[in-house]
C-alpha cells in the first residue's frame, strides 16, 4: 500500500492528526513518514527539543506504509495516530498491529481518507 504524499502537510489533516495525538507536556513523542510541520506541532505541544529514537508515549505515522515502524516506536499502552485511505483499512491496520482502535475521522473532503487513533497493546 502507498503512502500518503503530502497529506500530513494539508492544514486541516495536520490539525485532526495533532488533536487525535493529545500531547501532554513533556511526553515523549515520534513520526515516522510524516513532514516538518506535523513533528514541529508534536515537538510543541509536548515541549521537547526533539523527537525521540526510544519508544515514546506518541507517536504519528504519515500512512498505512509506516505503521508497522510506528508502533515499533510506540511505548507499550502508548498513542498511535495514523492515516489511511479508507475506515477499512484503518481498521485491519489497527488489528493486524496490534492496536486497540479508539477513533476514526474523516479529513480534509477527500472521498473516504481517515485519520485514525488508538492504543498500542503490544
Amino acid at each position: 500500500m502507498s503512502d500518503l504524499p503530502g497529506a500530513t502537510d494539508h492544514p486541516e489533516v495536520l490539525a485532526v492528526l495533532l488533536a487525535l495525538a493529545g500531547v501532554r507536556t513533556g511526553e515523549w513523542v515520534a513520526a515516522v513518514g510524516t513532514g516538518d510541520r506535523l513533528v514541529q506541532g508534536l515537538l510543541a505541544m509536548s515541549g521537547d527539543d526533539g523527537p525521540v529514537r526510544a519508544r515514546a508515549g506518541v507517536v504519528i505515522a504519515g500512512g498505512p506504509g509506516h505503521v508497522a515502524e510506528a508502533v515499533s516506536r510506540a511505548a507499550p499502552g502508548g498513542r498511535l495516530v495514523a492515516l489511511a485511505p479508507d475506515e477499512a483499512l484503518a481498521r485491519r491496520d489497527a488489528r493486524s498491529h496490534g492496536v486497540r482502535l479508539q477513533h476514526v475521522v474523516a479529513v480534509a473532503g477527500r472521498t473516504g481518507r481517515v485519520a485514525w487513533s488508538g492504543t498500542v497493546t503490544d
